[in-house]
């Protein structure tokens, strides 16, 4: 997967748990339904400040657009980023909780 594809399923995923449609996007940032698809199969690339406004849009921070070397999110981790109106204390207790779920899952795996 290219960079710009891994942006562009960034974009997807957040947008999709933001629950707005490729259209609903686009008019928010001046673009057509269809040049938001080409941002999202990464066959556009993407400017930064693109990438700024399209964060604001959708209420994440532009870090969770830009690849990173561990780059697994899960759905959940994608729901979290996508909400900054979790408290701090609320978003660490969900995130804990995450963790907790993921390591009981990998023991049922090894158990197994």
């Amino acid at each position: 997967m290219t960079f710009y594809e891994r942006i562009g399923q960034r974009v997807r995923e957040a947008r999709e748990a933001k629950g707005l449609s490729q259209e609903e996007l686009g008019a928010a940032l001046g673009y057509t339904a269809t040049a938001i698809s080409y941002f999202e199969a990464g066959s556009r690339k993407v400017r930064l400040e693109d990438l700024q406004r399209v964060a604001q849009v959708l209420d994440i921070d532009l870090d969770y657009l830009l690849p990173h070397v561990e780059d697994r999110a899960s759905p959940v981790d994608i729901r979290l980023r996508a909400s900054k109106r979790l408290l701090p204390d609320h978003r660490k207790v969900m995130l804990d909780f995450v963790e907790v779920a993921k390591a009981r899952a990998a023991k049922r795996r090894e158990d197994s």
